[in-house]
């Protein structure tokens, strides 16, 4: 079952995992919710909003996205502006898509986070529209007061060639040098990242700087196109890939798959030649296992630790039934380790009515602590008009156990929200702060906050 879809500095999860011991059922106990602001409160979101994951600067505003909706019904970008002294923030949109004409701004900004760098500025990507209608890496400037925002497209993806060599309709999650250790990005770096198309129709992974010459702007180098080769290992059950992190070496760990009946892969891209060249290693192809024991369809970028050991969910696979013994299974969450063996951490939907969750969408984040943070988009035990199991969950994964911190539409009408899809954020302080596809007042979404 699938549904849709001033200086500041972001707080970004350190990735120093410490997992041991065996998983364990679901504990039940909810931390508190808090509704920040509820999504589509004008009269321009009539297809909905499909918000995306946050970020929060050290001031405790928060930014994030919309793939849709807004005063053209290309998405936005937009802030909640925490009010001094007070718990409370003000809802602002900072940018509205297709502003310009042929929406060469471009359009539906992709769900899965933005980039900071130590001025301020804000960094995503769009999926459509662009000088070529393949999307763009684009740019969010501040004026002094911070109320103001200047978009600039740096680069337009398919714009190459027809072919669209450079790799067209790019999704999720842009990583970079430094940000797993919670550093911003410096501007001038690269910034990694994968589009959903390329120059064999399957995908690529790319990276993006500013060019090193007085004409400026910034260029984009292919590091890997997926399908180059006839019946090559990662075309077999891999495909378009979905995000990368930079592990502690500088390789790209990343997912492709999982999608058009692919059960996915995991895959490391390593630079040779200072970059010039990079070379792809399989690690690992799930559904290896009897009926995908080993999870199947990995939606989200992985999260690496110190020691090389890879963790992430697939959104089905395991050896537990969706929904009291329905077809199909809910999902795992999984380790590899660099030897290639790969470990079920946790089987979804392990508890009747599927209380723990299931179907974990979105990418995983990582506290200090090694505490693994995500969401599910289905299951949690609560009934509701969609879902005989309930409106999804954020869940917490600790010392081999998981544990249910909520589960989505515990009331009638679903005013926590219903959905979680693309994941959570976490600030400095523990509080875990995400959104939801539909429910609210105007069932199109809300922004919500979790404190223990």
């Amino acid at each position: 079952m699938q549904h849709r879809r001033n200086s500041r500095s972001f707080t970004v999860a350190l990735f120093a995992i410490v997992l041991f011991g065996a998983a364990t059922n679901a504990l039940a106990r909810d931390w508190h919710v808090r509704v920040v602001a509820s999504l589509c409160q004008d009269d321009y979101c009539s297809g909905g909003a499909a918000p995306g994951t946050l970020s929060v600067d050290s001031a405790g505003n928060l930014f994030g996205v919309m793939s849709s909706g807004g005063l053209r019904g290309s998405g936005e970008v937009f802030e909640l502006v925490k009010e001094s002294g007070r718990n409370k923030r003000t809802f602002r949109v900072i940018y509205d898509f297709c502003a310009l004409n042929g929406c060469m701004d471009g359009g539906s900004p992709q769900q899965t986070g933005l980039v900071e760098d130590g001025a301020g500025n804000i960094y995503g990507i769009a999926s459509s529209g662009g000088a070529a209608d393949g999307g763009t890496l684009f740019k969010l400037t501040p004026n002094k007061n911070g109320k103001h925002w200047k978009l600039t497209v740096l680069y337009n993806f398919c714009s190459k060639n027809s072919a669209c060599t450079d790799g067209g309709q790019p999704h999720g999650v842009l990583t970079y040098q430094g940000a797993s250790q919670g550093q911003l990005y410096d501007g001038v770096s690269p910034i990694y990242g994968t589009a959903y198309y390329g120059s064999h129709g399957k995908g690529v992974v790319f990276s993006l700087m500013p060019k090193q010459s007085r004409a400026g702007g910034w260029g984009e180098k292919v590091l890997y196109a997926f399908c180059g080769k006839a019946g090559g290992t990662d075309c077999n059950e891999g495909e378009n890939p979905y995000g990368v992190t930079l592990d502690s070496m500088g390789n790209l760990i990343g997912v492709a798959g999982g999608g058009s009946g692919k059960a996915g892969i995991l895959f490391k891209l390593s630079p040779v030649v200072g970059e010039r060249k990079w070379t792809e290693t399989l690690l690992y192809t799930f559904c290896s296992l009897e009926n995908c024991a080993d999870g199947s369809r990995p939606l989200g970028a992985p999260v690496v630790d110190q020691a090389g050991n890879i963790f992430g969910s697939t959104y089905t696979g395991g050896t537990t039934k969706c929904f009291n013994g329905g077809v199909g299974s809910c999902g795992v969450l999984y380790e590899l380790t660099p030897d290639g063996t790969e470990t079920v951490l946790y089987n979804f939907c392990s508890l009747k009515d599927c209380k723990d969750g299931a179907e974990p969408q979105g990418t995983l984040i990582a506290d200090a602590s090694g505490n693994l943070y995500g969401t599910t988009i289905s299951g949690g035990g609560h009934d509701n008009d969609f879902n005989a199991f309930g409106g999804g969950t954020v869940f917490r994964f600790s010392g081999g156990s998981l544990e249910t911190l909520h589960a989505f539409c515990s009331e009638v009408n679903c005013p926590d929200g219903e959905y979680p899809y693309p994941g959570v954020a976490l600030d400095s302080f523990g509080n875990l702060f995400g959104t939801t596809e539909a429910g609210g007042p105007n069932q199109s979404g809300e922004v919500f906050e979790l404190t223990p």
